[in-house]
């Protein structure tokens, strides 16, 4: 998708956010900033007497779940672990752990076995109706052919969750409510980081240059991650 959210993104945030904050923007059409929904955040918060980060909490549930394997190290690249199957790594880890676990992506290899699976089923809907019978038998080969080079192809992690420290991060954010029920701290900045790290999944801008006056019109889907 390439459209640009605009001044219909307050509404589709609501959306990750609920997920993970726990908490439902009411009036969305009324946010403007990052800093709106920060200060909805904070009031949600109030009177949470966590003291844990959630991020140390994200990070050892996710080494303790990856066993005794060496050099677990917030450094590590994950690539290292599952090379181009990234989404199998999270599955299990998502069972182990218990927390929800961010996106993948294809590589090159399943993306053009995709776009064949696409490109012959749009033409075999059309030959159903009209068209010699030869071509349809040409379109379920292409449909074929695409499977099999998808099932060649492998999933990868996105730049913002490469590595074991990165991922941790993501997965603390996208799962911040449930942490904070278990002992999370939830003050003004632990709540302006993890909102941080989710609103970067939907701008190009940098997570270090996101500001509570960042107007909610830059972010769109086709970006970030």
């Amino acid at each position: 998708m390439t459209k640009r959210l605009d001044r219909e993104y307050p509404v589709d945030i609501s959306a990750p956010i609920h997920d993970a904050f726990g908490v439902r923007l009411r009036r969305v059409h009324e946010y403007r900033t990052l800093g709106d929904i920060h200060r909805t955040l904070v009031a949600a918060f109030e009177g949470q007497r966590g003291g844990k980060c959630a991020v140390a909490m994200a990070f050892f549930r996710l080494r303790r779940a990856l066993g005794r394997r060496r050099g677990l190290t917030p450094s590590l690249e994950l690539e290292t672990l599952a090379p181009r199957k990234a989404s199998s790594l999270l599955k299990m880890l998502a069972r182990q752990t218990g927390l929800t676990m961010p996106e993948t992506h294809g590589d090159a290899v399943q993306n053009t076995g995709a776009i064949l699976l696409i490109v012959s089923t749009l033409a075999g809907i059309g030959l159903l109706t009209s068209g010699p019978a030869i071509y349809l038998w040409i379109v379920l080969a292409l449909f074929a052919l695409g499977g099999a080079i998808a099932s060649l192809g492998g999933t990868r992690f996105y730049e913002g969750t490469r590595t074991l420290g990165r991922l941790a991060g993501r997965v603390a954010a996208i799962n911040f409510g449930m942490l904070v029920k278990q002992g999370a701290c939830a003050g003004p900045d632990q709540l302006w980081a993890a909102l941080v790290e989710i609103a970067g999944m939907y701008t190009d801008i940098p997570r270090d240059q996101l500001r509570p006056e960042t107007p909610l019109a830059t972010f769109r889907r086709d970006a970030g991650y």
